[in-house]
């Protein structure tokens, strides 16, 4: 499926980044992302990852900007996703 493999480069790729600085809060957002869009591919398991991944996010910068661009990004996934699942992942993105 072109969507996760896609999805798994850009978590790949996030990793890679934190790997040299685990304060990169566009890196951290992105990780986010993309095990999100992995959950719509049908890996739930990721959905845990993914908060935890926005928390930490959250905890370096709860800048407007960057929160509500973040949240454009996951309210673009979420037309895909009819059951609602990634609900609780929003929330993690919101508490500030």
């Amino acid at each position: 499926m072109a969507a996760s493999e896609a999805f798994a480069r850009g978590l790949a790729e996030a990793d890679r980044l934190l790997e040299h600085s685990g304060q990169n809060v566009s890196a951290l957002d992105t990780k986010g992302l993309a095990m999100c869009g992995l959950v719509l591919c049908a890996d739930e398991g990721h959905r845990t990852a993914a908060e935890e991944a926005f928390g930490a996010a959250r905890k370096i910068t709860q800048a407007r900007g960057v929160v509500t661009s973040v949240l454009n990004q996951l309210d673009a996934l979420a037309l895909a996703d009819t059951d609602g699942i990634l609900s609780p992942v929003r929330k993690a993105v919101e508490e500030q």
